[in-house]
């Protein structure tokens, strides 16, 4: 059915626009961009000529709405990355950006990723009375008990992710062993502050691994998103470029890869950890 669909369409379209229809064969929606009237007429003639099947099945809009345009994003001035106002991720409800920063690495401080944090707008509402959030300024964020009021949000309970957009070209794998060292280093820490027990870590080594069977093999290009969606339900789910990568059912992990970003001695990006604490003043 495809092929027939796209010979025909490829017939009344421009080779720009049959690289368009092409997408129809790799996805599950394709949407047509600057149309001109005889054009559409023909697609929209191709298409009623499908089965209702496959019309459902390949959801193809003709009407579609362009690319976001700017003002519906948020550029990161250290990368250059821009990151739209609203998520919406798989495996949680649409997600509002409070703040972006750049993920550096070394004294050399490379560029690694640019990272957007997102909230749920019920969450953002409510965050005045939070425990810890009355009266809060940028400075709270910043300080010893940021950590703190982080879990006051995830314990409301909130859909709360970091949307990660890498400078260069990487892979999975590395993207992977960074956060998991991030994992082991809050044990570490959690051990010395005696809020995790040897029982504990034999659980968290398990989810652990299960985090790490999350990620493929293969690279990411420089430029797509893998997402770290903390949902309501208390577990991480892990998004690339949308679809669900998989899902680890452990809170300690989901919670302590979040306060990472925000620990006040090593926060992952300290310019995300700054822009977010900036970024919320405004909801308080």
């Amino acid at each position: 059915m495809s092929r027939l669909f796209l010979r025909s369409l490829a017939a009344a379209t421009r080779p720009v626009q049959r690289r368009a229809a092409a997408a129809l064969v790799g996805g599950a929606a394709v949407a047509f961009y600057s149309i001109d009237s005889d054009v559409l007429a023909d697609a929209k003639s191709v298409i009623a000529g499908l089965r209702v099947d496959a019309v459902e099945r390949y959801t193809v809009q003709l009407d579609a709405a362009p690319a976001a345009a700017a003002e519906d994003t948020v550029v990161d001035a250290a990368t250059g990355v821009a990151h739209a106002n609203q998520l919406l991720p798989a495996s949680a409800p649409a997600l509002a950006l409070v703040g972006v920063g750049v993920r550096t690495v070394s004294f050399v401080h490379m560029k690694v990723y640019s990272a957007g944090f997102y909230v749920d707008t019920y969450t953002l509402k409510r965050l005045p009375t939070l425990p810890g959030w009355k009266g809060y300024t940028a400075a709270d964020l910043r300080g010893p008990e940021a950590e703190e009021r982080v879990q006051a949000v995830l314990d409301t309970p909130a859909a709360v992710a970091v949307n990660v957009i890498p400078v260069r070209n990487t892979d999975f794998a590395h993207l992977r062993d960074g956060l998991t060292r991030t994992l082991v280093g809050r044990i570490k820490m959690g051990r010395h502050r005696g809020e995790v027990t040897p029982a504990d870590e034999e659980v968290i080594a398990d989810a652990m691994q299960q985090f790490k069977a999350v990620f493929p093999g293969g690279s990411v290009p420089k430029g797509k998103s893998l997402t770290l969606v903390r949902a309501g339900d208390g577990f991480l789910s892990v998004e690339y470029e949308g679809r669900v990568l998989g899902k680890v059912a452990n809170e300690w992990v989901a919670n302590n890869l979040i306060k990472a970003y925000f620990n006040a001695a090593s926060p992952i990006s300290p310019a995300l950890r700054d822009s977010v604490a900036e970024g919320l003043e405004k909801y308080v």
